[in-house]
């Protein structure tokens, strides 16, 4: 065998096995809105986000056929298809994001052909990303063009009493993850969401959460700045130097006024470098420790009778003054004071509470 046909053969073989060893999922779905054929794309993240093992080379039924004067718009203002026509599938899509593009694309073609009295023929068509455009790979008259027909030699299989068997061996769902995140830590949508889109990352999240009342807290730090220094590094959640419980021990300091939030970004870089340090001890290391009130009013006094004349602006009502003065009071402590406290000393101190 020639090089060429050694390399054919090898890239043909590669391909078989992919196929053979991936599992294959197909969503069909049902109903006469178009709103409802647009959600094929959430379906397929659904099916994507249920694996652990997420599968590529989803395809999905467009069930498009309309016929214009029959149309109308429902109560959301979406297009109800009144009558069901010809089933058009589509191959070779392999992201979510092209999931939508082909969606839009075999929606207007379709309906831009009807318009034209073109009718449309039962037919599976390839999406090609790179043009934006579906072509006809080949028609099917019938059913029976699926071949879809009972195999004589298989034996019935009575799939009820295994769905009852295995449900309750099946984990907590995204769908349920994501329900219970916002229930049990009062986290938005959003953001439950993008935590249940990784299950690592999920995972971290809740055993930094847990036991705390600062679950919004924690989804924020882990979604905005943990999962970035991750990205940055090319690092899994299950990776990462700083543990869940260090996580948790770093925004308490944040909660009892030790650090700032951006104070702590600081901190955690130490604790990046250095994870064997507890957050507490990180802060200590870069100056930071919450200041005794006393010597922290000492320092508030000292700023408000250098400056009478800004005090005297903020109490004729400037108060966009009282972060100058946070500014002061702060170079003042050298940095290492919570500008937070520092501006409640100050309210308090001008009796502005």
């Amino acid at each position: 065998m020639d090089l060429m046909k050694q390399s054919t053969a090898y890239a043909l073989l590669k391909k078989k096995y992919r196929e053979f060893a991936a599992p294959t999922v197909r969503v069909l779905v049902e109903g006469s809105d178009l709103g409802e054929r647009y959600h094929a794309a959430l379906s397929n993240v659904s099916v994507e986000l249920t694996s652990e093992y997420p599968a590529s080379g989803c395809s999905f039924d467009l069930l498009g056929e309309y016929r214009p004067p029959d149309s109308d718009f429902d109560s959301k203002g979406a297009l109800r298809l009144l009558e069901l026509g010809a089933k058009v599938e589509m191959k070779n899509i392999n992201s979510m994001s092209a999931v939508r593009r082909a969606l839009h694309y075999e929606i207007q073609r379709q309906a831009e052909e009807l318009d034209m009295g073109i009718p449309q023929i039962q037919s599976t068509r390839r999406w090609d990303d790179e043009r934006g455009e579906s072509v006809v790979m080949r028609t099917k008259e019938d059913a029976h063009d699926y071949r879809y027909f009972p195999c004589p030699d298989l034996v019935p299989v009575r799939t009820a009493p295994l769905v009852e068997k295995v449900r309750g061996q099946i984990p907590e769902l995204p769908q349920e993850r994501q329900k219970r995140f916002m229930e049990e830590y009062g986290l938005s949508e959003y953001d439950a969401n993008v935590l249940v889109g990784d299950l690592e990352l999920a995972r971290f999240f809740e055993e930094a959460a847990r036991g705390t009342a600062s679950g919004k807290k924690i989804a924020n730090w882990v979604i905005n700045n943990i999962s970035a220094v991750l990205n940055e590094k090319g690092l899994r959640p299950s990776e990462c130097p700083v543990k869940p419980g260090a996580i948790r021990e770093l925004i308490a300091i944040i909660d009892d006024g030790t650090v700032s939030n951006n104070q702590a970004k600081d901190v955690f870089a130490k604790m990046w470098d250095e994870p064997a340090l507890a957050a507490a001890q990180a802060a200590k290391l870069l100056g930071f420790e919450k200041a005794d009130s006393s010597f922290l009013d000492g320092i508030v006094r000292e700023v408000i009778s250098a400056n009478p004349d800004k005090v005297a602006e903020i109490q004729g009502g400037n108060e966009k003054l009282l972060n100058w003065l946070t500014g002061q009071v702060m170079k003042a402590a050298k940095g290492k004071a919570n500008p937070k406290i520092v501006t409640e000393a100050l309210k308090k101190a001008l009796s502005m509470e």
